[in-house]
């Protein structure tokens, strides 16, 4: 074929073509440089130009909004002719320490050529402080210690770090051979803040151990920070065999995360060699608790497998206890054998078969002393299993039912097991429960709390788990009869894998009614019942409003429970979604309600402009408490419709965006305007190039008309309209109408000319 190939862009074009199209091309394309400020150094690049009008000047651009690229980068030539292949070199002389990538990255062009075939060098730099390397080195008070734990247990170390000139992120990696997946971090990454020049939080690390088998176990943490020295640290875990028959808690020492100890929702508690443990009393030292008169000791970690017996020590202390166990979460707590009291021999026996909570009371009339509690699991074999909800759930569990509901999950311990009492926290495949979640600003550890929530995910790093697992949350008994108002409401979010990704999971919402002892589930389509023309997005909240007394696919007679429930096919890494329950509520008369001054909003721009913020108005009433949070769907249109207010105050207040697009394309989103407990409100907008033309007499553009879906627009007050083409024929007229159709027009120009009753206006549209 006729084809000419140019010295470096390797576009190919038809000769025909390749003769007079103006082209610019620049080798190489994308360059990663390093560098100290205030050090020269310089790099060689080839710069090709061929058929531009006229001799073309070097233009620089990009960096932070602190840096000028022409102030620290320069070519050795002044300028390129119209057609010329040259060698130049780039002089650059760093002014401003920095990671300059991404959108911060600079750009070297030229003018004049063909907008396809005009080339560019992009620049990714590193510049550091003149003498001052980035370093990030382990602490030397924290020394990395050798790690020691029994199967299927976990045990911890904090690690902290002195980190010095960064520039950006410091990266964290476990280097490990293919069959050691026994060591975690608690993050990969310490995030840069660009514009203090710091670390969002203080370099701070937890190394988890969790063998599976009895062994030793090597690894390698490596740190590293661009432009400092990468460094390598040996990890060591040791596997022991654990306690014949028995999982043994000794509490030799309280490892609480430093950053539970001052939240009040972990008062009493502590994590000691088994895990978390709520203690109404204090830990004196190793083996040795104190138990307050009436107080409780629990243990925050499920058995999965069900409890066969427990021994206490010293076995004194076994008369003072009272044993309890929960099946649901400690939703509700029943007494083990005997009435909770130990046997003759001291144990207390359970012998059940699922998943399982337990803790005991003090009832003695005095404080007692603890040493160590032995817990005996039941046999994985003998696990009861359930194929329907309704076997698996308690009955007739609550004494009366509730006619009100308004449960935020709010002051709960994060990462820990759901456990409100009246709930059922059901466990009924696999080994995972819902638990309480805060979400945090930018997933930080200290983090702003952005939500709080239930939260349920069978995701484990590195785990290849190949059992289905399913759990379910159910609130406590409803009456619907009892209940002043009919409606409820939660909210869902979730995160993972995209819904084009997603693999055999399922999460559901389900009304449970309840007579006589027989439950009866139905299924609450969360897809169905979402508001309406919004598509359930990753990382978006939406809120939920049901009227259950307009259902005609759910029968409710009186009691009833609302739950959700989460399936997987496989546990482990397969399972790559996660999701959030909030603000759950029934039978509530003080719901807020939205409002909002325009329901669809038309955006005339410019191309490559940014239009002037388009504006709504929120209103909320009916005591209104929680901020009104505004999102934009779907969120790819971000990089378009630039949100300015993604929340505002309890009662509302003017929501604002702007528009922008590098082309002449219609662009249409939805702003999700919402508020728990209110009905979602949904602002419409469509984005149009614009064509409208106000005539001198009509200066506020605002008011003049646009075309949407064959029909005119308008917000103009006016008695009659009529419109003409060019040429001057009449085509249409009539009296007022707020939208007026145009269906039956041709696609042209159109004269739209609007008397009210003292003058006339016109404007040029085009009926496209």
């Amino acid at each position: 074929s006729e084809v000419s190939l140019d010295d470096f862009s390797a576009n190919r074009l038809p000769a025909s073509k390749a003769k007079a199209t103006p082209l610019i091309a620049i080798l190489p394309q994308v360059q990663t440089i390093y560098g100290e400020v205030g050090e020269t150094a310089i790099y060689d690049i080839a710069i090709q130009t061929m058929h531009i009008s006229q001799v073309q000047k070097p233009n620089f651009s990009g960096g932070d909004k602190y840096t000028l690229a022409s102030n620290m980068m320069k070519l050795n030539i002044d300028e390129i002719d119209k057609n010329q292949s040259i060698g130049a070199q780039l002089i650059v002389t760093p002014t401003k320490k920095g990671a300059f990538k991404d959108a911060d990255s600079f750009k070297l062009s030229f003018s004049g050529a063909d907008d396809t075939h005009n080339g560019s060098l992009m620049l990714i730099a590193y510049f550091m402080e003149k003498g001052k390397k980035p370093s990030v080195k382990l602490s030397a008070s924290t020394p990395i210690k050798e790690m020691k734990a029994e199967p299927g247990k976990t045990v911890t170390q904090n690690l902290e770090f002195d980190v010095n000139d960064i520039i950006t992120d410091v990266k964290i990696a476990i280097d490990h051979a293919p069959q050691v997946t026994c060591f975690k971090s608690n993050t990969n990454i310490f995030m840069y803040n660009k514009s203090k020049g710091t670390l969002y939080a203080e370099p701070k690390l937890r190394i988890d151990f969790r063998p599976l088998t009895v062994g030793t176990y090597q690894a390698t943490l490596v740190v590293s920070t661009i432009l400092g020295d990468t460094v390598r640290y040996n990890l060591k875990g040791i596997c022991e065999e654990e306690t014949p028959g028995a999982k043994v808690e000794n509490f030799t020492a309280n490892n609480i995360e430093e950053r539970f100890k001052n939240e009040p929702e972990w008062n009493n508690f502590g994590k000691y060699d088994l895990g978390y443990w709520k203690i109404e009393g204090k830990w004196n030292s190793a083996s040795n608790i104190t138990l307050n008169k009436s107080g409780i000791l629990y243990f925050d970690n499920v058995f999965v497998n069900g409890v066969n017996k427990i021994k206490v020590n010293p076995t004194t202390a076994t008369t003072s206890l009272r044993a309890e166990y929960s099946i649901d979460g400690g939703g509700h707590w029943l007494l083990i054998n005997n009435n909770g009291m130990a046997n003759t021999s001291n144990e207390f026996i359970l012998n059940n078969h699922r998943p399982t909570l337990i803790r005991f009371v003090n009832v003695a009339e005095t404080d007692i002393n603890i040493n160590s509690v032995q817990f005996y699991e039941d046999e994985s074999t003998q696990r009861e299993t359930f194929i329907d909800i309704t076997k698996a759930m308690m009955p007739n569990a609550d004494s009366k039912p509730l006619s009100l509901l308004n449960e935020r999950f709010n002051n709960m311990r994060h990462r820990q097991i759901l456990s409100i009492p009246g709930w059922q926290n059901l466990i009924i495949r696999g080994d995972r429960p819902f638990w309480t979640w805060k979400q945090r600003e930018n997933n930080l550890v200290d983090g702003k709390i952005q939500s709080e929530g239930a939260y349920i995910t069978f995701w484990k790093t590195g785990i290849v788990d190949h059992n289905p697992y399913e759990s379910w949350l159910v609130s406590p008994t409803l009456s619907y009869k009892q209940a002043a108002s009919k409606i409820l409401t939660f909210s869902l979010r979730f995160n993972g894998l995209s819904k084009d990704e997603q693999r055999e999971e399922l999460f559901q919402a389900y009304i449970i009614t309840e007579k006589n002892g027989v439950l009866k589930e139905q299924v609450l389509d969360i897809d169905k019942y979402k508001p309406t023309g919004i598509e359930i997005d990753n990382e978006t909240w939406l809120n939920y409003r049901i009227d259950l007394s307009k259902l005609t696919d759910v029968n409710i007679d009186d009691n009833f429970h609302l739950a959700f429930s989460f399936y997987s096919k496989e546990g482990g890494n397969y399972s790559g979604l996660n999701w959030m329950i909030d603000n759950v509520s029934f039978g509530r008369t003080d719901l807020p309600e939205i409002t909002v001054d325009k329901q669809f909003l038309y955006v005339p721009y410019k191309m490559k402009q940014k239009t002037d913020p388009v504006v709504f108005k929120v209103t909320t009433t009916n005591n209104p408490s929680d901020n009104v949070s505004i999102m934009l769907s779907p969120s790819k249109m971000k990089k378009n419709f630039q949100l300015l207010t993604p929340e505002l105050a309890p009662e509302g207040g003017d929501a604002s965006f702007i528009f922008y697009s590098e082309d002449n394309k219609k662009y249409a989103a939805a702003f999700i305007v919402q508020v728990p407990g209110a009905e979602t409100v949904i602002v419409k907008a469509l984005a149009d190039i614009y064509t409208g033309i106000n005539s001198a007499e009509t200066p506020n553009k605002t008011e003049t008309p646009y075309i949407v879906d064959k029909n005119i627009c308008l917000s103009n007050k006016y008695q009659s309209y009529k419109i003409y083409s060019t040429t001057g024929q009449l085509l249409q007229q009539g009296g007022y109408e707020s939208n007026i159709s145009i269906a039956n027009l041709q696609h042209s120009i159109i004269i739209l000319k609007l008397f009210d009753g003292n003058e006339t206006k016109t404007y040029k549209l085009h009926n496209k």
